[in-house]
């Protein structure tokens, strides 16, 4: 299933299709829509979790940009689809070295909806980092640094 998006600002965007019945992939697209080989991935997903099977993606649109939206079933998989597109939620995640081997995390929900935190050592594969929601307000966690890992990134998002 395609569909279309023109942006109207450069805020971050949230695109997800939680509540479908079947494992999703999603895949967002900017370029050319005469053919599909003028268009080029901008963001894709296959699973939010190992636990959930729909797919999220959040990127930064270009005002008056196009995007083409795909929705794809893993393995040919079929269902009812929802998708949903909205902004990203307002979350500011602060990073500070306490120590060479410790890292504080200090995460400010000024949105309405719960946050957790997720971590990452390539920018593809998250997991929670604490099973706690982040409600309103700001909340700090520590985390040991392993040296022998050469990135860890982290992030907040939706817990719904």
């Amino acid at each position: 299933m395609w569909w279309s998006w023109t942006a109207s600002g450069e805020a971050p965007v949230s695109v997800t299709t939680a509540g479908s019945d079947f494992d999703t992939l999603l895949g967002i697209y900017a370029g050319s829509a005469e053919s599909f080989a003028g268009l080029r991935v901008v963001a894709a997903n296959d699973d939010v979790s190992p636990s959930d099977l729909t797919s999220q993606v959040i990127f930064q649109p270009e005002t008056r940009t196009t995007y083409y939206i795909a929705i794809d079933g893993y393995g040919s998989a079929t269902g009812n689809v929802r998708l949903e597109l909205r902004p990203a939620s307002a979350a500011v995640l602060a990073i500070r070295l306490k120590k060479p081997d410790l890292v504080s995390l200090l995460i400010s929900n000024t949105s309405a909806r719960p946050m957790i935190l997720q971590a990452s050592p390539d920018l593809a594969n998250w997991t929670p980092f604490s099973t706690n929601l982040i409600q309103n307000g700001p909340t700090e966690w520590t985390s040991s640094v392993d040296r022998g890992q050469l990135h860890r990134f982290f992030r907040a998002v939706p817990a719904d």
